[in-house]
């Protein structure tokens, strides 16, 4: 499995859960949870990106 992509879950899920539990005992945890949402969009746009780019780029040269 491609490392980078590990790393990006994990981040994620790390500041997702810290942010949960922040929350659960009523403390300020929004931002946590903020920060993984951008994180996931950016990551799943830039991969989307680079699929396209690369699906391009095949089909000039082919």
């Amino acid at each position: 499995m491609n490392r980078a992509l590990v790393f990006e879950l994990s981040s994620m899920s790390l500041l997702a859960m810290a942010g949960v539990l922040l929350v659960a005992n009523q403390l300020p945890g929004w931002g946590l949870i903020t920060s993984a949402g951008i994180l996931a969009l950016v990551s799943i746009s830039l991969r989307a990106h680079k699929a396209k780019s690369q699906t391009v780029a095949a089909t000039v040269q082919g």
